[in-house]
């Protein structure tokens, strides 16, 4: 983005921007000129260590899916639509019908879909699978979603499956982490954010947070 201010101004407008550059100055048009033109715009970005090419940087575009109310997915949009933000989330998947995070997630302007889980988990899977790859997507969220996933499925989209467990693993694995943390009585318990990359096997943490 590029903001053309007065000279008297532009201390200001520098102030309130967490990052900014001049990288030049308004000029009076010749008649003989062309009627725009831009020059040493490399060289004015090299002089910052700037890349000109994150102005059209790409954001990655990410599916989340849940089983109920999507608290935890409302925050991953609500953050998705920060300036600095570098996902964009397409489309909610639910396994239950009438679940509040359907509802929320078409509020705040996302697409939502429901695909009952049934009876067979292959083909449940397979109509995910449909669903992701007609809209793109290129990272999956589990943000509260209640159903084990196949290897299948996991070898599919290896590397892109992110799953939110709210316990410090691996300590309190399961669907039961949060009464199984408070049976156990510790003083200090949170979540863990993890790449997916086998069923029995959670081998890359990305982020823990933990409370007492």
């Amino acid at each position: 983005m590029i903001l053309v201010v007065s000279p008297d101004h532009a201390p200001y407008v520098q102030q309130q921007l967490q990052s900014c550059y001049a990288i030049g100055h308004v000029c009076g048009l010749n008649s003989r000129s062309s009627r725009v033109e831009i020059s040493n715009v490399d060289h004015l970005f090299s002089q910052f260590h700037f890349n000109a090419s994150l102005v059209h940087r790409k954001r990655v575009n990410v599916g989340i899916l849940i089983s109920g109310s999507g608290s935890n997915m409302a925050r991953l949009i609500h953050e998705s639509r920060r300036r600095n933000s570098h996902c964009h989330v397409s489309v909610v998947i639910a396994n239950k019908i009438g679940v509040l995070g359907l509802e929320v997630a078409r509020e705040l302007g996302v697409e939502a879909v429901v695909i009952p889980h049934g009876n067979s988990r292959p083909e449940f899977e397979r109509k995910i699978t449909k669903e992701l790859e007609e809209r793109g997507v290129e990272l999956i969220c589990l943000a509260g979603f209640m159903r084990v996933l196949t290897a299948e499925f996991v070898n599919r989209w290896r590397e892109k499956v992110i799953n939110i467990h709210p316990s410090l693993l691996p300590s309190f694995k399961g669907a039961q982490a949060v009464p199984l943390a408070l049976e156990a009585g510790v003083k200090i318990t949170g979540c863990t954010v993890h790449l997916l990359r086998k069923i029995s096997t959670l081998e890359k943490f990305l982020d823990k947070n933990r409370w007492r």
